[in-house]
């Protein structure tokens, strides 16, 4: 068995950063800046159809967290 693999009782488990994985980063960025929200063409299943995502740093961030990121702003911007 892989040294780096544990047993928790369900599934192995993998302990400290994924192969292959970028270590965490901190960004600092303003969510709320409106030229961090970009649009982009993509090729999915057969289907063409334009994706929004953040651009932070050299990274897009898209899909479900794209998404989540999205109802926190509104959330967010709504109390203020």
């Amino acid at each position: 068995m892989n040294p780096d693999l544990k047993k928790n009782g369900l599934i192995n488990a993998l302990s400290g950063p994924l192969p292959g994985r970028k270590s965490q980063q901190k960004i600092a960025v303003d969510l709320f800046d409106p030229d961090t929200i970009k649009r982009e063409k993509i090729k999915r299943h057969g289907f063409e159809f334009m994706s929004p995502y953040y651009a932070l740093s050299n990274e897009k961030i898209w899909g479900a967290i794209a998404m989540i990121l999205s109802e926190f702003l509104e959330l967010a911007g709504q109390m203020q």
